[in-house]
C-alpha cells in the first residue's frame, strides 16, 4: 500500500517541482484537497488516506474540505475560482469529464479553468447478484445476464429496484452513464 500511494504521488510532485524552482512550495499555508462529495464517501476516503502521506512528503498540512453537490460541480467551481497557486488542488472523479457534457451551462470553463495532475487511480464497475439466486452461479453468468435483460425488458421501470438496479435517473452522472451505456448495449428499452 505504501509503495502505490508512493507512485501516486509522483505527477503530484512533478507539478510541485515548477513552482519550486521560484520558491519553496508549499510555503504559505494548508494545501487544499477539494472532494466535491459527501464526508464519508469513496472519494472522500481515498483523500483523507492520501493527505496524510502528502502532508509528510510536503511537510506541510494537507486538508481535506469538503464541498459536496451537483455531482461535483460546485466543488469544481471553487478550485476554478481560486488563486492559481497550487493550494487548492481539485480531488475529482471522472464526473469532471462528464458534467461538460450533461450540464449546458457550467460555471467554469473545464479545458481553460483546469488542467489535470494525476491519476490516482481507477475504479471498476461490478454487476452483482445476490449468492442464493440460482442463476449467479458462476458457469451460469451468461444466462444470468440473459435473465437479467428480459427481466428488465418485462418490469416497468419504476420496479426496477426489485432487482437491485436504481430507477433512472441517479443521482451520481457517472453511475447514470454507466447505466445507460449498459441498458444501451443490452438493447434494454428505457
Amino acid at each position: 500500500m505504501k509503495r502505490i500511494i508512493g507512485k501516486l504521488f509522483c505527477g503530484f510532485l512533478l507539478m510541485v517541482c515548477q513552482a519550486a524552482v521560484a520558491q519553496t512550495y508549499p510555503s504559505k499555508g494548508p494545501v487544499k484537497l477539494v472532494v466535491g462529495f459527501a464526508p464519508g464517501g469513496g472519494t472522500d476516503t481515498i483523500a483523507r488516506t492520501l493527505n496524510v502521506r502528502l502532508s509528510e512528503i510536503l511537510k506541510q498540512s494537507v486538508i481535506v474540505e469538503n464541498r459536496a453537490g451537483a455531482g461535483g460541480v460546485i466543488a469544481t467551481d471553487y478550485v476554478a475560482k481560486s488563486t492559481p497557486d497550487g493550494y487548492t488542488i481539485s480531488f475529482t472523479l471522472n464526473n469532471h469529464a462528464i458534467n461538460q457534457a450533461l450540464y449546458p451551462k457550467l460555471p467554469f470553463d473545464t479545458e481553460k479553468d483546469l488542467r489535470g495532475v494525476t491519476l490516482i487511480g481507477a475504479l471498476p464497475q461490478l454487476l452483482a447478484a445476490h449468492p442464493l439466486h440460482p442463476r449467479t452461479r458462476y458457469r451460469n453468468f451468461y444466462n444470468s445476464l440473459n435473465f437479467l435483460i428480459q427481466s428488465l425488458n418485462l418490469m416497468p421501470v419504476e420496479a426496477w429496484d426489485r432487482l437491485g438496479i436504481l430507477p433512472l435517473p441517479i443521482s451520481s452522472p457517472w453511475r447514470e452513464l454507466t447505466l445507460y451505456t449498459f441498458l444501451t448495449v443490452a438493447r434494454v428499452r428505457q
